[in-house]
């Protein structure tokens, strides 16, 4: 079954542990960096957790590959008035037709890693970059190699209480820097399953990619920490302004 099929069924009870305010906060202190800032372009917005917060300061266009998570955001949206304009479109984050220009762009949680490939991650800049006003910010966090190596996705979960269940297995291939996880849930008497694909780029892609591209004054943090990132950093925090070198 294709990603984030039905898996958006139950996607926000998967995320109820993440720090969504902490990552926010994260973003919020680079982007006030980058000047006035009225239009952001969201890449993955899923079903519209961090466009939620998002909304509260900004302009945005979200972009997601997935239509049944986009129908889960347009329906977090359809609850609340709005404080600023809010678009989403259904696309490929490495075709996607937003029209610009837009001040800013985010790609939160992983979303850069479901670029399968160097060409695949270098269209994706590339979109991103001819829809930025110039020195704009793109920031976005990725899975490194490290990450993948401690088996991040393995993972089994059962609740009796609500009849729910999923076993998570990830494969890493160390040549392709690809890691294919097979998702298999239990909820009540149904069963579904998912295969995702996450690729691990390497620093000196991610920097190729985005200089390539348009990008300069590339910084690569910890995204837990916001400092140096060491040898344990499984998480990194990327900020690229368009034009800058």
């Amino acid at each position: 079954m294709t990603a984030y099929g039905k898996m958006a069924s139950v996607y926000d009870e998967l995320m109820t542990d993440v720090d969504y305010d902490t990552w926010f906060r994260h973003y919020m202190g680079l982007l006030e960096l980058s000047g006035s800032v009225r239009r952001v372009l969201e890449l993955g917005c899923g079903t519209g957790n961090f466009t939620s917060r998002l909304i509260r300061h900004f302009d945005v266009h979200a972009v997601d590959a997935s239509r049944e998570m986009l129908k889960k955001a347009r329906l977090k949206a359809a609850q609340h008035e709005l404080p600023h304009a809010l678009s989403f479109e259904c696309a490929d984050m490495a075709l996607f037709e937003a029209e610009g220009p837009f001040d800013a762009a985010v790609a939160v949680f992983d979303v850069m890693n479901c670029a399968e490939s160097f060409e695949r991650l270098q269209s994706t800049c590339a979109r991103v970059s001819a829809a930025l006003t110039p020195d704009a910010r793109f920031l976005f966090d990725v899975n490194n190699e490290h990450a993948f190596r401690l088996c991040l996705f393995d993972e089994d979960v059962v609740r009796l209480e609500d009849q729910y269940a999923h076993i998570w297995r990830g494969v890493y291939d160390e040549r392709t820097r690809r890691e294919v996880v097979e998702m298999k849930f239990y909820k009540g008497n149904e069963k579904f399953c998912e295969t995702h694909v996450q690729r691990a780029h390497s620093r000196e892609e991610i920097v190729a990619a985005l200089e390539s591209t348009g990008f300069g004054n590339i910084y690569i943090m910890d995204a837990q920490t916001m400092s140096r990132p060491t040898d344990k950093t499984d998480r990194w925090l990327v900020a690229a302004t368009k034009g800058r070198r």
